[in-house]
């Protein structure tokens, strides 16, 4: 059997036996392919990216829906701060310095887990005002680094199709406003989860 067909014959694999949760399907690729495996081969290094990849299954993304979620201006400036938050944690404890990905110069499993967040950073900006340069400028270099890497681009969805999964699923409003609007807006949010009128206060700042 020929490399190609025995990858093939893997990957042919999760059709019949289906797995779920990108971590346990990083795990599968690696040990499915070890030959390009991806898992560090010291232990202990190993052992690192495991706590790494644990903080931010545990925090960074829960601070992610928590935000993103978010309604009120009060919710999403408290949910801004608490991203910003866990992502300067988890750079200023697993980031190596000087390095172009987070454990050092080869791509790896912390950038691969990260990745798919960072391609929603689009929307943050766009609806919450999220800068990475909040988390500081070395992360914000690195997002750089990720979003130009042909592989992420290959692999993710289009800014614009996460705009429409998460204005169906949570009620993204719009929070920018023409210059000489008022400054508060009554918005009706339809979705799948509920239908809700509110009134926000929109931020000066915001044009």
């Amino acid at each position: 059997m020929s490399v190609f067909s025995a990858q093939s014959e893997k990957l042919r694999s999760l059709y019949t036996q289906a797995l779920y949760e990108s971590l346990v399907l990083l795990e599968y690729l690696d040990d499915a392919f070890p030959e390009n495996s991806l898992r560090p081969a010291d232990p202990h290094e190993a052992g690192l990216v495991r706590l790494a990849l644990q903080q931010i299954s545990n925090v960074v993304v829960p601070a992610f829906y928590k935000y993103v979620q978010a309604q009120e201006p009060e919710a999403q400036e408290e949910g801004g701060k608490a991203f910003v938050k866990a992502l300067r944690d988890l750079h200023a404890q697993w980031f190596l310095p000087d390095s172009d990905w987070a454990r050092g110069q080869d791509f790896g499993l912390v950038d691969i887990t990260l990745a798919p967040w960072v391609v929603r950073f689009d929307l943050l900006e766009k609806h919450r005002g999220f800068s990475a340069d909040a988390v500081n400028a070395q992360f914000a270099a690195w997002t750089r680094r990720i979003l130009d890497r042909p592989s992420v681009r290959a692999t993710t969805s289009l800014p614009e199709d996460y705009e429409k999964v998460y204005r169906a699923a949570h009620s993204i409003p719009c929070l920018c406003r023409p210059s000489g609007s008022p400054e508060r807006v009554k918005l009706t949010y339809v979705s799948p989860l509920r239908t809700q009128a509110v009134t926000l206060k929109i931020p000066p700042n915001r044009k």
